[in-house]
């Protein structure tokens, strides 16, 4: 019975013996010192925690917080974990387990002892924190959500990582992305989800091997947040109530030092003060402009009302005298300034003056010259425009007055020119009436061959409205029908 026995255990201790040689097994740690309640991250996501220590130690192995077997072990035991990871218990003292010769199947961690100890493995995901909670990973290493933002795209996540408690980087990831602190510290942002309340979930998380013992002797880290509130103006006081908003830069998620939002008031009609203006004469013309002061006896602080204080005018000047007749409404206006080279109609001259206003047409600059004899000047790119017709300004435009009716002059004389059609010579530009309409007068000549032969020139006129551009009628010279264009 004796004999039987010892070939038993000899059959087992060889069994054993067998299966420890056939698996390549590499040191990760010579000695390692354990504190009770020390967990140690062995690599990809094993991990192996001292539970309680009296004159044995209770130690507990997990993968990924999932505890695989609770034994308690005496001093100088070999610890054996499904071929996975062995180590010797070297010596138990008052609250610390020295480990010897720890070592891992080359399987599992690889052929090499890796740089970076990962204490989650492949593809797991790990711990999952709430907007604004810290995980306390290992080795001092926290993790801290401090704002997740759902509604970005891709989403993201601003994460701050702390060293025993010390902040050491802030970083915006992405969903997906990893945050690396100097090759000691990895994490992957595997999940971000929530709505209400949103969470983080982490995944292959690495840390140095220096740094891969959690310690529940380090400290429980507090993170301080500084509001930094910015306002709004008060709106108008309504039902005695004024409101604001207000919000946090830091977006802290506190409202310690957050200001008022509310606050009484009372309803204070508007007063109401109407301008009462009083103004001296023009000032004499002096480089081309007048002035004068105006004075609101009322002393409203407003100018909403106030009379122009300065005019363009021009000195004193001579120009030819208006002809003894009096231009039809409908005749065309003479186009230029220049006296009648015929001695029987050449006028008398008289001393008159003038203002003159400047504007802006369709881009163009146009400036309105008024003389005292009720001569109305256009001066534009095209040449000076006379006419009889009664032109005044108001606020910046050029109005043509008809028996009443003021017609707005929106169309430049160039523009007119050009929607005239007229592909000869333009001649004259000038401003008159027709039916009932205020238009440009466009004269010109035309190429063309009359009797389809003989080449001759012929006369053209084109009315445009001065405020549509419209063509109204286009006259050519009576014979035109026995003509051909060249």
């Amino acid at each position: 019975m004796k004999k039987e026995a010892l070939i038993l255990t000899l059959s087992i201790t060889f069994s054993l013996f067998l299966s420890l040689a056939s698996a390549s097994m590499i040191t990760i740690q010579d000695d390692k010192s354990l504190n009770e309640g020390d967990t140690w991250y062995v690599g990809e996501g094993y991990s192996i925690k001292i539970t309680s220590i009296d004159t044995t130690a209770q130690i507990s192995f997990s993968l990924d917080g999932n505890e695989l077997e609770s034994q308690t072990l005496s001093q100088g035991e070999f610890y054996t974990y499904s071929n996975v990871f062995n180590t010797t218990i070297e010596s138990i003292s008052a609250g610390s387990v020295s480990l010897k010769n720890s070592s891992m199947n080359s399987d599992t961690i690889g052929a090499t002892v890796p740089s970076m100890t990962k204490i989650q493995s492949a593809g797991i995901s790990g711990s999952t924190l709430t907007e604004g909670q810290i995980w306390y990973v290992s080795g001092g290493y926290s993790v801290y959500a401090n704002d997740i933002d759902m509604d970005s795209n891709p989403k993201s996540a601003q994460i701050i990582l702390l060293k025993d408690c010390t902040q050491v980087k802030e970083e915006l990831v992405n969903e997906g992305e990893n945050i690396d602190y100097n090759g000691e510290f990895i994490a992957k942002v595997n999940t971000l989800s929530g709505t209400t309340e949103k969470t983080i979930k982490f995944s292959d998380t690495s840390l140095s091997p220096s740094f891969s013992v959690h310690s529940t002797g380090y400290q429980t880290c507090v993170i301080t947040c500084t509001e930094d509130w910015s306002c709004e103006t008060w709106t108008e006081c309504s039902s005695e109530q004024q409101t604001r908003e207000c919000t946090d830069s830091n977006t802290c998620g506190t409202t310690n030092t957050k200001p008022e939002v509310t606050q009484a008031c009372t309803s204070t009609p508007i007063a109401t003060c109407t301008e009462d203006w009083n103004c001296t004469e023009w000032t004499e013309c002096i480089n081309n402009e007048q002035t004068k002061e105006c004075t609101d006896s009322n002393s409203c602080g407003t100018t909403d009302s106030r009379p122009e204080v300065t005019q363009a005018c021009n000195y004193e000047t001579d120009i030819p005298a208006p002809e003894g007749e009096v231009y039809p409404e409908n005749q065309l206006a003479d186009t230029t300034l220049q006296q009648n080279t015929t001695s029987q109609n050449t006028p008398m001259k008289e001393k008159i003056t003038s203002q003159i206003f400047e504007v802006t047409i369709q881009d163009e600059k146009i400036s309105l010259e008024k003389f005292s004899n009720g001569v109305n000047v256009i001066n534009t790119s095209l040449n000076y425009i006379k006419t009889p017709l009664n032109i005044i300004m108001k606020s910046s435009k050029l109005y043509v007055n008809l028996s009443g009716e003021e017609i707005e002059m929106k169309i430049s004389p160039e523009q007119a020119v050009e929607n005239s059609l007229i592909l000869g010579n333009i001649e004259n530009v000038g401003i008159t009436k027709h039916n009932k309409r205020a238009v440009y007068s466009v004269t010109g000549t035309e190429k063309v061959k009359l009797f389809f032969i003989f080449p001759v020139l012929s006369g053209i006129e084109a009315k445009v409205d001065i405020e549509t551009g419209e063509i109204l009628k286009v006259e050519r010279s009576w014979w035109h029908f026995l003509t051909s264009s060249i």
